[in-house]
């Protein structure tokens, strides 16, 4: 936890003198800063609670404002974690006092500076191409992922993580786009997924000399990357024995955590991730460079860094 809030304030600090500087859309409480939006989508839910909280409430204030939200909410019912045609008893039961207090507890300049920290530190190791927008929002539901909407690279983080994780993730998903922007086409599989996390795993060590391999793998406790370091070879043989299998198995046994992950027998959930930062690792020590990799195709990542020669 210390390691975690070190690494907070290192990042919160270098951008602490510029939040004054900093212009808000007071409408929809969008931060105008270069190169993208920081929108801070979780205040419409604070709306929401303070409404008669009517199912069109919801979509009045938490949802309608913000077109991200909207692809969200998609995205979650796709993947199961809400039904749309229950809703109403998701409103019923919010556990109001403990969201109020999150909700209240929520830094908002603390996380304005991570995001102008972040963004200024990213972009100096690699500039993005095009605005990367980046959204906090507080629902019923959530994670944290990037994605492509209305042709914008967006990154967007339920704020039910606490805030001394968030200069982690956000890091790794803001990475994720800036690799997207370099990445050639390439058909969804686990070696793409692989290098993709490692690349976004990784990517908290570069700009960032205060980070450790378990700041990098935030995703994983502690244990997990500990274990993974000690049987690298029992990986090695049950990750190669599925490498060309159906993908979606693949990312259930190797990428995917909670209720999406079914991992192998003895061996713990989002490998893939422990993987693609050893990968990643490799790679760099044989003196390739993080552009490099990002435009290149997984399986040339995967061969250059020799992880599964045998």
């Amino acid at each position: 936890m210390m390691r975690r809030i070190s690494l907070w304030l290192g990042l919160v600090l270098a951008a602490a003198a510029g939040i004054a500087a900093a212009k808000v859309d007071s409408s929809r409480q969008n931060l105008k800063s270069p190169p993208g939006r920081l929108i801070l989508a979780y205040k419409g839910f604070n709306e929401f609670l303070n409404s008669e909280r009517t199912l069109n409430d919801y979509q009045r204030l938490v949802v309608e404002p913000y077109p991200v939200m909207k692809r969200l909410h998609s995205m979650f019912a796709e993947w199961g974690q809400w039904d749309p045609n229950n809703f109403s008893k998701l409103i019923s039961d919010i556990p109001e006092q403990k969201v109020r207090t999150l909700l209240e507890n929520v830094k908002e300049k603390a996380l304005i500076a991570l995001y102008d920290s972040v963004a200024s530190t990213a972009g100096t190791v690699l500039p993005p191409k095009t605005p990367i927008d980046v959204c906090f929002y507080f629902t019923f539901f959530g994670d944290c992922q990037a994605f492509t909407e209305s042709g914008t690279e967006t990154v967007a983080i339920s704020l039910k993580y606490p805030m001394d994780l968030m200069p982690s993730i956000l890091t790794h998903e803001y990475a994720h786009c800036l690799h997207k922007q370099r990445q050639p086409p390439e058909n969804p599989s686990l070696g793409r997924s692989v290098v993709s996390e490692g690349i976004a795993c990784y990517f908290l060590k570069i700009v960032s000399n205060r980070a450790t391999a378990y700041d990098a793998l935030w995703m994983m406790p502690k244990k997990a990357v500990d274990w993974c370091a000690a049987h690298e070879d029992t990986i090695k043989a049950v990750m190669s024995a599925e490498w060309n299998g159906d993908n979606a198995q693949a990312q259930k046994r190797f990428i995917n955590g909670g209720y999406l992950a079914s991992p192998p027998s003895g061996i713990p959930e989002k490998t893939g991730y422990y993987v693609g930062y050893r990968i990643i690792d490799a790679c760099l020590k044989k003196g390739m460079t993080l552009e490099e990799l990002c435009g290149q195709g997984s399986q040339a990542v995967i061969d250059g860094s020799g992880f599964f020669a045998k």
